[in-house]
């Protein structure tokens, strides 16, 4: 049974790739990115925090998860140009997940809170972060599975 981490990051990671961006979840920041693997979003849960214990026995969450969108220079686009558009499908894809709903009911909302500005890396690859603001319950005895 996956843990509740598990379970959000893959809600957040499956509408993500059905955009057609390639996702990586937990990498390491010293992990360092081959060159083969541009362009990629990482996909970094960054903690949560209980917001309060329902009547119903459950406690709800608010959690912060980060989407690094890193690119490198590619024919005809800049690196700045490959990481707006991959922070741009992150936003619409989380607009669209909000407007129905969807996220397979295993969280109640998740809102984009903050965007980084665009960090250089080497000269040709770069990065820009989405952090996403979380909110999910899970069983009071219970902290691995997620309420649906």
């Amino acid at each position: 049974m996956p843990s509740a981490i598990e379970q959000v990051l893959s809600a957040l990671r499956t509408p993500l790739e059905t955009a057609g961006l390639t996702i990586e979840t937990d990498r390491q920041a010293d992990d360092m990115l081959a060159g083969e693997e541009f362009p990629v979003v990482t996909l970094n849960w960054l903690g949560a925090e209980i917001q309060r214990i329902d009547s119903c026995g459950s406690y709800f969450w608010q959690a912060q998860v980060a989407l690094d969108c890193w690119a490198k220079v590619a024919t005809g686009q800049s690196v700045l140009a490959g990481c707006t558009a991959q922070v741009s499908t992150v936003a619409q894809v989380v607009q669209t997940e909000q407007e129905t709903n969807s996220f397979g009911g295993l969280f109640h909302d998740c809102v984009p809170i903050s965007v980084s500005d665009f960090a250089e890396m080497m000269g040709d690859r770069g990065c820009i972060t989405v952090t996403l603001s979380v909110q999910y319950q899970t069983p009071k005895g219970d902290w691995n599975t997620i309420l649906t």
